[in-house]
C-alpha cells in the first residue's frame, strides 16, 4: 500500500475504532453507574411513543416500577438466599431454571470458558430478576404451584395461572418457550450478564437491541442511566456482549417494553415484556454467538455478530478464514493464509499501482517546472501535465483505485478479526489468545506491551522508506508519525488483527522491491 492508501486506512480506522478504543479506557470493565439514580415512569406505560424513550420522574422513588392497567406499583426482587434449581442440558449448555420462581437462574456454556477454564456463566450474579419470572400487580414475582421437569423440557405453572413451557433442542443454543397466560401480565426477558463476562478483556456491543417499525434499535448498558420504556410493536428483543447474547423472539410482537436499570459497582440490567392473555410463543437463544448456532436459530441472531458496514465482505472473509482453519488447524496460520491470498488477489492492480507511483516520482522535478511556468495559467498546466503523464505512460488514477478497492476488504477483515468468538482463547506461537492484546512483556500505563505491535510498526516504517511518494513536504511530514500512532493504537488490538497487518507490511515490501526493480530495469533498458 502506498502512502495515500495508508492514510485512508488511518483515517477509516479513527472512524470505525477509535470509539471503541476511547470507550475501552473510559470503560475498562462493567460501565459504572452513580447510587442513588431515580426511576423511570411505569414500564409499559401507555403514552403515545415511537421507539424507546428515556424518562426521568420528577422525585426519586425507591424501587423500578411496572404499570398494569395504568397503575403504577414498585417491583419487589425475590428472597436474596439461592433457591433450588431444575436443570436442563444438551452438550452445549446447562440452563438452570429457579423451583421458587421459575426464573432462569443460570447458563453455563460447555464449550465456551470463563478464564479460570470454567464452563462459562451467563446469567448475571447480582441479578434481581432473572429470565422467565413473572411479575405481578403489586410488584412481587408470581411463586410456582408445580414444576414437572422432562428431559429436557420443564414445564411451570405459577400461582396466577400462567403457564411456561421451555424444551432445550439438541447440539443448539436455541429453548422453546410457550407462554400461556390467563390475564396480561409481566415476564422477564433477556438481563445483563455475568460479571466475569463484564469484567474480561475483551470489549464491546455490551446492551440491550430491539426491533421496531422503523428499524432496529440499541440501548448500550454505559448509557442506561434510567429506566427506559419502549412502545410496541416489538419483534424481537436481546440482550448481548461482544461474544454473547440472550436473544428472544416472540411469535407474536411485544406489545410494550421495559430495560430496567439498577446502578451500582455491578449494574443490574432487566428486560420487563408486557404480554397479553392467551399463548405466545418464544426462541430464546442463550449462548455464544457462534455463526452457524446463531444462523441455525434465526438470521435475526447471525446479524448480532458485527461484522460493520461492509457485511457483505466481511462474511465471506469469515468463512473463508474458518474454512482454512479446518484444514491447517491453527487460527494464526489461518490469518497469514487469508492476508496471503488476499495480497494475491490484489497483486496486478497494487503492483500497477506501485510502478505508477514510482515513476510518478520520478517526474516529479519535470512536473514542478510545469507548475512555476504556468502557475498563472492553471488550465494550461494541467493540460500540460497530463501531456507529461501520456509521454511517460503514468495513470494519476492508479494511486487511487487501488485504495477504494482494498479499504472495504480491510475494514472487512478487521471486524472479524475483532468480533469472531472462535478467536477467542485460540492460542499461536507465544500468544495464548489472538482475541486478546500482545502482553508478553506485561501493561504500561495501561498498555499491553509485546513484540507483535512493535513488529507491526516496524515494518511499517521500512514500507513507508520504500514507497515512492508524490506529497509536499508537509505532508510527508505528517505521514512520517503514523507507524508510531498506530503502534499505540495496536498495543490494545486483538493479536490477531495485529498479526495480519504485520504479514501484510511484510508482503508489501516485499512487492514494492519487485516494482522497484521492474521500474529501474525498464529506465535501464
Amino acid at each position: 500500500m502506498d502512502r495515500r492508501t495508508i492514510l485512508a486506512i488511518a483515517l477509516s480506522i479513527i472512524v470505525v475504532v477509535g470509539y471503541s478504543a476511547v470507550m475501552k479506557r473510559l470503560y475498562p470493565q462493567s460501565p459504572i453507574a452513580e447510587q442513588g439514580e431515580e426511576s423511570a415512569p411505569p414500564v409499559g406505560a401507555t403514552t403515545p411513543s415511537r421507539g424507546a424513550k428515556e424518562a426521568v420522574p420528577p422525585t426519586p422513588a425507591p424501587a423500578p416500577t411496572a404499570a398494569v392497567g395504568g397503575t403504577a406499583t414498585p417491583l419487589v426482587a425475590p428472597p436474596a438466599e439461592r433457591e433450588a434449581g431444575i436443570e436442563l442440558a444438551n452438550d452445549w449448555v446447562t440452563l438452570t431454571f429457579g423451583r421458587r420462581t421459575g426464573g432462569l437462574l443460570s447458563a453455563r456454556l460447555k464449550r465456551q470458558v470463563d478464564e479460570e477454564g470454567q464452563p462459562l456463566e451467563l446469567v448475571a450474579e447480582v441479578a434481581r430478576f432473572h429470565s422467565g419470572q413473572v411479575v405481578a400487580g403489586d410488584g412481587q414475582v408470581v411463586e410456582v404451584v408445580e414444576a414437572r421437569p422432562a428431559g429436557r423440557a420443564l414445564n411451570v405453572r405459577l400461582a396466577d395461572g400462567t403457564t411456561l413451557s421451555w424444551s432445550l433442542e439438541d447440539d443448539s443454543y436455541l429453548v422453546r418457550l410457550k407462554v400461556v397466560a390467563v390475564a396480561p401480565i409481566r415476564l422477564v426477558g433477556p438481563t445483563g450478564f455475568s460479571h466475569k463476562i463484564l469484567s474480561t478483556r475483551y470489549y464491546g456491543n455490551r446492551g440491550f437491541a430491539y426491533g421496531t417499525a422503523e428499524g432496529d434499535e440499541k440501548a448500550p448498558f454505559k448509557k442506561l442511566k434510567a429506566d427506559r420504556y419502549i412502545d410496541g410493536p416489538i419483534p424481537w428483543l436481546l440482550s448481548e456482549d461482544k461474544y454473547f447474547l440472550q436473544g428472544w423472539i416472540p411469535s407474536i410482537p411485544i406489545p410494550h417494553a421495559g430495560l430496567l436499570v439498577r446502578a451500582g459497582e455491578e449494574p443490574d440490567y432487566t428486560a420487563l415484556l408486557n404480554l397479553t392473555a392467551g399463548e405466545t410463543r418464544f426462541r430464546v437463544y442463550i449462548g455464544a454467538k457462534e455463526m452457524d448456532a446463531l444462523q441455525a436459530a434465526d438470521p435475526i441472531f447471525a446479524k448480532r455478530i458485527h461484522f460493520g458496514w461492509f457485511r457483505v465482505v466481511a462474511e465471506p472473509m469469515f468463512y473463508l478464514l474458518r474454512f482454512i482453519h479446518r484444514i491447517i488447524g491453527s487460527w494464526g496460520v489461518s490469518i497469514i493464509l487469508v492476508t496471503v491470498l488476499i495480497k494475491l488477489a490484489f497483486f496486478k492492480l497494487t503492483h500497477n499501482q506501485q510502478v505508477s507511483m514510482k515513476r510518478m516520482q520520478a517526474l516529479q522535478p519535470q512536473m514542478q517546472e510545469i507548475r512555476t511556468k504556468y502557475k498563472k495559467d492553471p488550465q494550461r498546466m494541467q493540460r500540460e501535465i497530463m501531456e507529461l503523464y501520456k509521454r511517460n505512460k503514468v495513470n494519476p488514477m492508479m494511486g487511487c483505485l487501488p485504495m477504494v478497492v482494498q479499504i472495504p476488504v480491510f475494514l472487512a477483515l478487521y471486524n472479524v478479526l475483532l468480533n469472531a468468538i472462535e478467536l477467542r482463547h485460540a492460542p499461536f506461537l507465544y500468544l495464548p489468545d489472538l482475541a486478546a492484546p500482545d502482553a508478553l512483556f506485561g501493561h504500561v500505563a495501561g498498555f499491553a506491551v509485546g513484540p507483535l505491535p512493535l513488529i507491526m510498526g516496524v515494518t511499517m516504517w521500512l514500507q513507508q522508506q520504500m514507497t515512492p511518494t508524490t506529497m509536499d513536504a508537509t505532508q510527508a511530514r505528517m505521514m512520517k508519525f503514523l507507524p508510531i500512532v498506530f503502534t499505540l493504537m495496536f498495543f490494545n488490538f486483538p493479536s490477531g488483527l495485529v498479526l495480519y497487518w504485520a504479514i501484510n507490511n511484510l508482503l508489501t515490501i516485499g512487492q514494492q522491491i519487485i516494482a522497484n526493480r521492474e521500474v529501474a530495469a525498464a529506465e535501464a533498458g
